[in-house]
């Protein structure tokens, strides 16, 4: 298996503590955000990562760019990376409620969540990113800055996996998903958690 990119997920916000919808809220890291970002620059040291591409909402840019910073390198800006647009949900509190109306339409990939997207937009969206980072990965190494949703929806688009639970994550607020190619399929892989500042074993 080849490692063709690297996926990490932004920092943690006060939004995430709060237990709300962030989608496109732009809210910045907050402590906590900024300790996981740092140890996961610290992680991604190890690799020769030669292409940063980040989603333009500060959470990620943040997270970025204190990579870059470890990294010695640049970061560029691609709006494709944002997450999932969740319309009439984005700030409001995850409740029981709340979640089953989101779970509907992640249920149903087609339907447009008043105000925001479907989850197929999403993922036609992010997909072309996600294509054009695979392709960079066999003449360098590319890291893609995004979100949760876009986590899931390159799980949707390389795996054909696509889970009817929005909480379902591969990784949390700070963690990294690696991205493996073999002739025939991908693998993601989480293989840094931030929350405890380790690797994930093997």
């Amino acid at each position: 298996m080849k490692l063709v990119a690297l996926m990490p997920r932004h920092g943690e916000t006060e939004e995430n503590a709060k237990g709300v919808f962030r989608s496109l809220s732009n809210p910045p890291l907050d402590k906590k955000g900024i300790r996981q970002a740092n140890e996961a620059g610290r992680f991604l040291k190890r690799f020769k990562i030669t292409l940063i591409v980040a989603s333009p909402l500060k959470r990620s840019q943040q997270t970025a760019k204190v990579a870059a910073d470890y990294l010695h390198s640049p970061v560029e800006t691609d709006g494709r990376l944002r997450g999932w647009n969740v319309g009439i949900l984005i700030g409001a509190k995850r409740t029981q409620a709340t979640e089953a109306y989101r779970d509907w339409y992640v249920a149903h990939p087609d339907k447009v969540i008043p105000k925001g997207e479907s989850i197929n937009q999403g993922e036609e969206r992010f997909g072309g990113v996600l294509q054009e980072a695979i392709a960079y990965g066999d003449n360098g190494l590319a890291l893609l800055e995004t979100h949760g949703s876009g986590i899931k929806f390159a799980k949707s688009i390389l795996t054909g996996k696509r889970t009817n639970k929005g909480d379902a994550e591969l990784v949390q607020p700070g963690g990294i998903v690696a991205i493996y190619r073999d002739d025939k399929s991908f693998v993601l892989k989480p293989i840094f958690r931030a929350s405890k500042a380790r690797e994930v074993p093997s």
